[in-house]
């Protein structure tokens, strides 16, 4: 009975708190390990908050994953869509992917596609390809994901630098196609943003990749890590990307920015005052204590 008392207690402050709180233009991307159906749980608040998307990193699939957990969730992604207007599923490539050059590159776009299908079918219409090239702390089957790094590599141990531009490319308009062909409104992103992050000695090639990718549509967002503070991560990803990625691609550049245990004010403010998004890594509980100010639980 003291526990129920408590969660009652902490939801009513909770809702004071919130109840000046109004992100007038401001947006929100959630980026959480909670599953869909203890989200769907707090519709009251992703509808105060206005969340507008939610990363279900409980949900992230490798290239070659079955999409059978998308199969298991699919009633509680149905019902977290009419809360949220866009939910993203987020797939890792790694290093174990056929080479560039390979005939079983078609492997990895009939499972890619196939988790897209299945995705879209349970509500999520954007798909996050996770490009990272480095450690991956979070997924434990690999470690140094090197696919864009050409020296010492025996992915391009045979290929000349103008065809691994040509097939890189290649291979990213390839991905981008059957994703559409199966959900053609799909929202494209691909974290993190290369050489636009403090470490880019591992993506020397990762555009050829992201210019394939992107140009074949329009809907193109690239998810940038927060570097010295969360308002200059746009303007010093752009001025990073000069020169890599085509001009004639349109992407979208959204900070991602993991609140630290006190309120930042600035990110407040940002969220409140201006059309800035941002991606917002925190478990629920974690974010509405980041935005409601001191609560204690």
């Amino acid at each position: 009975m003291p526990t129920i008392k408590k969660i009652i207690i902490f939801c009513g402050t909770l809702a004071v708190l919130l109840s000046g709180f109004d992100f007038v233009s401001g947006k929100i991307i959630l980026q959480t390990s909670e599953n869909p159906a203890a989200l769907n749980q707090q519709q009251v608040y992703l509808n105060k908050l206005k969340i507008t998307g939610l990363i279900l990193s409980s949900l992230t699939l490798r290239w070659n994953d079955a999409p059978d957990q998308l199969i298991a969730q699919r009633k509680n992604l149905r019902a977290l869509k009419q809360n949220v207007p866009q939910l993203y599923l987020q797939i890792d490539l790694a290093e174990d992917l056929p080479k560039w050059d390979s005939a079983d590159w078609a492997i990895v776009e009939d499972n890619i596609q196939e988790i897209a299908r299945e995705a879209r079918r349970s509500g999520i219409t954007g798909i996050i390809l996770n490009t990272d090239s480095g450690q991956l702390a979070s997924r434990n089957y690999y470690s140094n994901n090197q696919l864009w790094k050409p020296e010492y590599n025996k992915r391009y141990a045979d290929i000349s630098d103008a065809f691994a531009e040509q097939i890189l490319y290649q291979r990213g308009r390839e991905l981008r196609q059957v994703i559409e062909a199966v959900s053609p409104r799909a929202r494209i992103a691909v974290t993190p943003a290369g050489p636009a992050e403090p470490a880019t000695a591992n993506y020397a090639y990762w555009h050829h990749f992201v210019n394939g990718l992107f140009s074949a549509g329009q809907n193109n967002t690239l998810f940038a890590s927060v570097r010295a503070n969360p308002e200059q991560t746009t303007a010093l990803a752009a001025q990073s990307l000069s020169g890599l990625l085509e001009t004639r691609i349109q992407a979208g550049i959204i900070p991602v920015y993991r609140p630290q245990s006190q309120p930042d004010e600035k990110i407040l403010q940002a969220l409140q005052d201006n059309n800035s998004v941002y991606v917002l890594q925190a478990k629920f509980a974690d974010l509405l204590q980041f935005l409601a100010g001191n609560v204690i639980i």
